[in-house]
């Protein structure tokens, strides 16, 4: 993500919401994430709101710094669209739908083991 327009839809599409619930959501007049996302920068209070809002620092939506001195790290799924989807889906569902979830993925990971796949670095041959 090459501009802060970019970095701000980004961030709006992976939490799933519109520019009119967003703006709701930090008090922005209509418009205004409409013109971020075309490259303009919000004003320090937006700023500042934007960043709480996605959990982010200021300095990545205003340029793209993972870590800033004396900051918060970005939460590491934000760059991991296709993972903060799985997390999301998975918060919603029961204890018995997690469960069975979980019980897949060991499946899988054990299958994985005895074809002779490469194992992932937590697992090892004794857990297989």
């Amino acid at each position: 993500m090459d501009n802060i327009g970019e970095r701000i839809k980004f961030l709006r599409e992976t939490k799933g919401i519109s520019m009119n619930k967003l703006e709701d959501a930090i008090g922005a007049p209509r418009g205004s994430v409409n013109k971020w996302e075309k490259g303009s920068i919000p004003g320090g209070h937006y700023l500042v709101s934007l960043s709480d809002f996605f959990n982010v620092t200021a300095d990545w939506i205003l340029k793209g710094d993972i870590k800033a001195e004396n900051s918060r790290l970005i939460d590491p799924f934000i760059f991991f669209k296709d993972k903060w989807e799985v997390v999301s889906r998975f918060k919603d569902l029961d204890d018995y739908e997690k469960n069975f979830i979980i019980e897949c993925i060991k499946f899988a990971q054990h299958k994985k083991c005895h074809e002779g796949n490469a194992l992932p670095k937590e697992q090892t041959e004794e857990n297989c």
